[in-house]
């Protein structure tokens, strides 16, 4: 877990461009995956960052807010929220085990997931946005005052031309 964490960081960090493509990107894949379209969360992320002109990369990385540790609370949680938002009764299963098993519990379910990731996901999605946007902000700026362009490498010959 704690590896998955530090990967999950180091891809973040290596994200470049506009921090707003970069935020749009991040917003895109944290609302995609409180959906329960699980096996497809990053094939339908990374669209509709292409549709949307986000971070297609970002998209991807924030995808991973929903993954096999993650998705069994995410699911229960959208679910509980989707029942209370539509005022119907909980059809409550121990033994969902796939997405398959859910599927066969019958559409109410489906639809109740839908519903609670939408708004769930939308509830994330938008301090998703804000947050990425002023952590990027903030790299980028700290970069400029090196005199550096954030993601930029220096060519040798000038780094060396500059030591003289």
């Amino acid at each position: 877990m704690k590896h998955t964490i530090k990967n999950w960081l180091a891809e973040c960090k290596n994200l470049n461009g506009d921090p707003r493509y970069i935020g749009r990107g991040m917003a895109i894949g944290i609302f995609i995956s409180l959906t329960p379209f699980f096996p497809f969360h990053m094939a339908i992320a990374v669209t509709l960052a292409i549709l949307l002109r986000g971070s297609k990369r970002a998209a991807a990385v924030g995808v991973w807010l929903s993954n096999p540790l993650t998705i069994p609370f995410c699911y229960f949680i959208i679910y509980k929220l989707g029942i209370y938002i539509l005022g119907t009764n909980p059809v409550y299963n121990p033994d969902w085990k796939t997405f398959a098993d859910i599927l066969k519990m019958g559409l109410g379910i489906f639809y109740a997931m839908i519903v609670g990731g939408v708004v769930l996901g939308s509830a994330l999605a938008v301090p998703a946005y804000y947050i990425t946007k002023k952590i990027f902000q903030r790299m980028q700026s700290r970069g400029n005052r090196n005199g550096a362009q954030p993601g930029a490498q220096t060519p040798p010959a000038a780094s060396e031309a500059a030591t003289k």
